[in-house]
């Protein structure tokens, strides 16, 4: 029995992201403490989240810090280098704030409306479930206290990090942390 070729994910300084032990509810924690920078968790984060997902099924996939020669590469739009041989079929992810990259065969794309010019083939591939979010207590109801932003306080609107909002917030009974 031949083994297959595996689909290669890039990464670069892949060597950080090798020790996850797979439990996706730690993700986010463990992505977040390799990403010095938090604006690149998402790029790293959709990257090495279906990475480790298909590792996880048997799928053979390796994780790259080089693009090959040759083979299926995979990578964020925002991680891959601009130029790419011609004799690798190259996979993107391409967030909706992201250009198309020119060397890429299909663009895999988070939004079920992206359009973008007829030379590449677009693929709608729906989110990952949200890592490390815990499920709500029923028995809480419809009860609301406290309100969380998660992401990367760089994306935050400003007027939401003015003292204003947590304290209009607090006037209507709700804790905000950010």
């Amino acid at each position: 029995m031949s083994k297959s070729a595996p689909i290669y994910f890039y990464s670069p300084d892949h060597e950080r992201f090798l020790d996850f032990s797979g439990d996706f509810q730690e993700f986010w924690h463990w992505i977040c403490a390799r990403t010095e920078d938090k604006r690149w968790t998402g790029p790293f984060s959709w990257t090495l989240q279906t990475y480790y997902r298909l590792l996880g099924s048997g799928v053979p996939v390796e994780l790259v810090g080089e693009i090959p020669e040759s083979g299926v590469v995979l990578g964020h739009v925002s991680l891959l280098p601009p130029r790419i041989p011609d004799q690798v079929f190259t996979v993107c992810i391409k967030p909706d704030k992201y250009r198309f990259h020119e060397d890429a065969l299909i663009h895999v794309v988070q939004n079920s409306t992206e359009e973008g010019p007829n030379l590449w083939d677009i693929q709608y591939l729906q989110y990952w479930p949200q890592p490390s979010l815990i499920p709500r207590d029923s028995a809480r109801g419809a009860l609301v206290e406290n309100v969380d932003f998660v992401g990367n306080l760089a994306e935050l609107a400003p007027e939401l990090q003015e003292p204003a909002f947590a304290e209009e917030l607090s006037r209507r009974g709700f804790r905000w942390r950010k």
